[in-house]
């Protein structure tokens, strides 16, 4: 799976902001507010990776983390873009 359309990350102060651009303009109307997590999957998911994949990222970036915490987390991301209709 990836990103169905090229987002710019806008970072302003604290605040990560995603916007869709070319045709992504024209068929997602909205901005998205990411926190640094968010960010991070984004710009994996420009290229065509697998949920394990994203997810084995952040469990060998947080080793002290609980991975199945990691997982939930990551998945529950995934799921909100494909909701939406981000991902192919």
């Amino acid at each position: 799976m990836k990103l169905k359309y090229k987002f710019s990350m806008i970072e302003v102060g604290d605040e990560i902001n995603a916007v869709p651009g070319g045709a992504g303009a024209k068929a997602f109307h909205g901005i998205l507010n990411l926190n640094e997590t968010g960010k991070t999957i984004m710009m994996l998911l420009e290229q065509d990776r697998e949920p394990d994949a994203v997810v084995a990222h952040f469990v060998a970036s947080y080793p002290d983390s609980d991975p199945a915490e990691i997982r939930e987390d990551v998945m529950g991301f995934i799921q909100q873009l494909s909701a939406h209709g981000l991902l192919i």
